[in-house]
């Protein structure tokens, strides 16, 4: 290996001239390397003779230059996957969370109930089903009688639990199918669907006076009330949900004028 000081313009041309050779222009050509190259004579200054011919030297560098782009781009394409996971990973994440809160939404967070908006949801469509199916639908409205003496006498504590208690025994005479909700203080709605023959609504609500009237024991604390039940029925009542429970609810206060524990059909007459 000896040093080459090509410090004058002969050798300069040398190398120009030997760049233009045919065989040394088809050998470039072959290796993938621009021919007929000009090199100037700052580019020889202290060259190094080495038994390495040029062409492979200027395919190494251009096989490195294209490693380098691939790498590049590589690491480009991982940037963009990672950002697009981290996006559709947080997509997800509000989308759980939307989820969740929304039906957080609908239920009482006292007693687990649906709420009244909760209610509603799921009542239109099991009013539009059966009225779909020609079937009937009963509403059930049911309010507690003697609720605000345990609060004002215990506290609302016990008043809170006995709420849950009397959530628990509504839903343990129903169907799955049907739907209880607590619309507020101590009212309560289930619908139910039938047949507009059928006699379940009434004895879901005998059911029901003769369950709520038995003595509950909260924190030592013997807590009796019972329930006035006002019913409505599709299509005979109406066939629109607020006109449903507005006329259940008219029969629930019937029913208390009556002497409570006990319910009413809603008519024309109530």
């Amino acid at each position: 290996m000896v040093a080459d000081g090509a410090n004058s313009e002969s050798c300069v041309s040398c190398h120009n001239a030997y760049e233009q050779r045919k065989d040394i222009i088809d050998r470039r050509v072959g290796a993938g390397v621009e021919p007929g190259k000009q090199w100037q004579q700052y580019q020889l200054m202290g060259a190094l003779e080495i038994q390495v011919s040029v062409d492979k030297i200027e395919a190494l560098a251009s096989s490195q230059s294209k490693l380098t782009l691939l790498l590049v781009l590589i690491a480009s394409a991982g940037g963009v996957l990672l950002v697009g996971l981290i996006i559709w990973r947080d997509l997800q994440k509000e989308k759980e969370t939307s989820a969740f809160f929304e039906q957080e939404a609908s239920f009482d967070p006292l007693t687990r109930l649906l709420n009244r908006s909760g209610m509603e949801r799921s009542a239109e469509a099991a009013l539009q089903k059966s009225q779909a199916m020609g079937a009937g639908l009963s509403v059930l409205f049911i309010d507690l009688d003697g609720f605000k003496p345990v609060n004002d006498t215990y506290g609302h504590d016990v008043g809170d639990e006995l709420l849950i208690i009397i959530a628990t025994r509504l839903k343990a005479i129903v169907r799955e199918s049907d739907i209880v909700a607590r619309m507020g203080g101590d009212e309560f709605l289930i619908l139910m669907e039938e047949s507009p023959e059928s006699e379940r609504c009434h004895e879901v609500a005998r059911q029901l006076i003769s369950l709520l009237s038995q003595p509950i024991l909260i924190r030592q604390h013997p807590v009796t009330v019972s329930a006035s039940i006002g019913i409505s029925r599709s299509p005979e009542n109406g066939l629109e949900l607020s006109e449903l429970i507005r006329k259940a609810d008219q029969a629930m206060y019937e029913a208390k004028s009556k002497g409570r524990a006990n319910y009413v059909c809603y008519t024309e007459a109530v």
